[in-house]
């Protein structure tokens, strides 16, 4: 099945409306995760990162920097997938839903990144959106309902054989 056919629109616009209702959720979980169980001394390059770059906080916080969501997560996006970085780039293809992009615009991005870093960024690449993709399918068996971010995030870690994040 084409890349492009694996969520229908209603899922995709299911995913950002759940996205637009917690945008800051992700970006309050990297800073937790960052300070409390990664490496505490580089907490503060995290959190620097997320109060730059994301909105965070609760209530939250928009962050102070020029780029739209959109270009950051392009931006993060080509980084993560010519590094193979499966998992993180799984989360900000996810991200990259929630701030708009579409799956198209997501694939076509990969093949710049392999034409620039590789074709095994490409095919690595591509491989992490299929399976990103069919996690989050997955999270409208029941039917079709917005999803809470935290929620799409336990679908990814998941599908890469991680424990389901604990916001708490």
């Amino acid at each position: 099945m084409q890349l492009t056919h694996i969520l229908t629109p209603d899922e995709v616009q299911a995913l950002v409306t759940g996205y637009a209702e917690n945008r800051a959720a992700l970006a309050n979980f990297a800073k937790k995760q960052a300070s409390a169980e990664l490496y505490p001394p580089g907490a503060a390059l995290m959190n620097a990162l997320v109060d730059t770059f994301y909105v965070q906080g609760s209530p939250p916080v928009a962050p102070p920097t020029i780029l739209s969501g959109k270009d950051r997560e392009r931006s993060i996006i080509s980084i993560l997938a010519s590094h193979s970085a499966s998992l993180p780039l799984a989360i900000h293809f996810y991200w990259g839903l929630g701030e708009g992009l579409t799956v198209a615009e997501l694939a076509e991005h990969l093949v710049l990144v392999g034409g620039y870093a590789g074709m095994d960024c490409y095919t690595g690449g591509m491989g992490t959106l299929r399976t990103t993709l069919t996690a989050l399918k997955g999270l409208f068996q029941d039917g079709i309902h917005p999803v809470d971010p935290i929620t799409a995030l336990g679908a990814i870690q998941s599908a890469f054989s991680l424990p389901k994040p604990n916001p708490s």
